[in-house]
């Protein structure tokens, strides 16, 4: 009798110290360009990524100063630094891959804990995905002179050996990673799709691209680790810059094994900054989070688009969140490019905004959003933190949102006075006084409603913004959504600047 409680007392304690050591605090900072996701545990602290190509968008951080990197690693070093709560707490990095916009801010963090004597040099340790020889070159060249120098361990994806019939991958015993699989689970850590040389024709290739072998920035992002981090009752999971076929082999291999609920996860970030190339339908299906963050900033890459953000596909496969605050998130579309936004009913409200004078932002859509989507260019640093009580509880460090779509939209259009041209595309709602709502545009030259069913109700709203807005040169109403007397009283309000209704 002694003995079955004793050995019940230790199973239970057992199950309470790796309950401990799950996750409790994720954050998505804003990085711009970039990534890097910071998961804190009274086990210890993991980053996974931690690189930005450009800092523009981010607060505080001026893309053409010099040595804008280190003043962002500086800053996600502070972050961490209030999570240790003593020097000898392991701190782990994950690379997903060998790309800079992944690792350039990674060493510079370490050395900034190392400085204030925040970690001891002996508590860090490193994966890197894919293979050894993809870090000797550029950034990942300095990373990887860096931990040689440090005398830092670290292993490479393919040195990982396969476990659970092919499913995931475990680092090599000799680097003593804290993280085991109560923490988190590799699904991937290396390109594991063989690359198939181009089939021999007696006849002249007709395209020279198409017998070209993949360019070495593809090569690395298809290396990218898979990993799914485990927060309490929740999960996470992060996929790099995975490629489309790589995502498709990684599903059928749990497809296969009757494995495929492995994939479920309520946290999911976007595949390589929510590219349309690598955005994978299959992938959201698998995955079905109830949260999805993307990472990018507003460099020319034009990330994301419109197929990872708001696509029908995507809204058909997130699970409904209570209480999510309206917020903005934007997407790139191409003007007429055929966005379809029925699927999205009353959980999105797409508002093309223009400003002419940044040529980076104007080919972007934002849209007023209650589901559980987030973009850190437009959302900042975005944490989640795990609460068996509470369940997950989220919070952004700008453009958190409002429970009232309409207070939520004034605040973001207030977050900028340069929007030029505001459109509501079909289907779409005219905010109640709009005149308050827009109150902060001081530029405003257009105002497309076209999309609108602009009701004689708004007549008056209309008709003092026009009187209101003397930069406007411009106002779109749909023909049959209000009376020709109410017509008449907008056209008076115009007066000289002439308006065709």
């Amino acid at each position: 009798m002694f003995f079955n409680r004793l050995l019940s007392f230790l199973v239970l304690s057992l199950l309470l110290l790796t309950n401990a050591w799950s996750f409790d605090e994720v954050d998505f900072h804003n990085v711009g360009q970039g990534h890097c996701v910071v998961a804190t545990s009274t086990k210890g602290i993991l980053v996974i990524d931690a690189g930005s190509s450009s800092t523009m968008g981010v607060d505080g951080i001026l893309e053409e100063k010099e040595g804008k990197f280190q003043a962002l690693a500086d800053k996600i070093s502070d972050s961490i630094a209030g999570r240790i709560k003593k020097p000898d707490i392991p701190l782990n990095f994950i690379m997903t891959h060998a790309d800079k916009d992944h690792i350039n801010l990674s060493y510079l963090i370490v050395e900034v804990l190392l400085k204030k004597k925040a970690i001891l040099v002996e508590k860090v340790k490193f994966i890197l995905g894919g293979k050894e020889q993809e870090y000797s070159t550029g950034d990942a060249t300095d990373l990887a002179g860096f931990l040689k120098e440090k005398k830092i361990p670290h292993c490479y994806g393919e040195s990982f050996k396969p476990l659970a019939e092919g499913l995931l991958w475990v680092p090599p015993d000799s680097l003593d990673f804290v993280f085991g699989p109560d923490d988190i689970s590799f699904l991937s850590v290396k390109s594991e799709i063989a690359s198939k040389a181009p089939k021999k024709s007696s006849k002249p290739s007709k395209s020279k691209a198409s017998s070209q072998p993949p360019n070495e920035s593809a090569k690395r992002n298809a290396s990218s680790i898979v990993v799914r981090v485990i927060c309490k009752k929740s999960s996470v999971m992060i996929t790099g810059d995975k490629t489309r076929p790589e995502i498709a082999n990684i599903i059928a291999k749990h497809e296969k094994q009757g494995k495929a609920d492995l994939l479920k996860s309520d946290i999911v970030l976007a595949t390589h900054h929510g590219s349309a190339e690598d955005f994978s339908p299959e992938w959201l299906k698998a995955v079905n989070p109830a949260y999805l963050v993307l990472s990018c900033g507003t460099s020319s890459f034009f990330h994301p688009r419109y197929e990872a953000v708001c696509s029908p596909a995507v809204l058909s496969n997130m699970r409904l969140v209570k209480d999510v605050p309206w917020h903005p998130v934007r997407f790139f579309e191409e003007r007429g490019g055929g966005a379809d936004f029925r699927e999205a009913k009353d959980k999105f409200f797409p508002v093309c905004l223009d400003k002419p004078a940044n040529f980076r932002a104007t080919p972007y859509t934002y849209a007023m959003t209650n589901l559980g989507i987030y973009v850190t260019a437009d959302q900042g640093t975005i944490n989640f933190s795990f609460n068996e009580g509470k369940g997950i509880v989220v919070k952004a460090s700008k453009q958190h949102g409002d429970v009232n779509v309409v207070t939520a939209f004034s605040s973001f259009l207030r977050s900028s006075k340069e929007w030029s041209k505001i459109i509501f595309p079909a289907p779409a709602f005219l905010p109640e006084n709009i005149v308050w709502v827009t109150a902060n545009c001081t530029g405003l030259t257009s105002l497309d409603l076209g999309g609108c069913n602009a009701s004689d109700a708004a007549t008056k709203d209309l008709c003092d913004l026009i009187v209101a807005r003397p930069s406007l040169t411009s106002v779109n109403l749909s023909p049959n959504s209000i009376s020709e007397a109410n017509k008449r009283k907008i056209i008076e309000a115009w007066n000289h600047r002439g308006l065709t209704i």
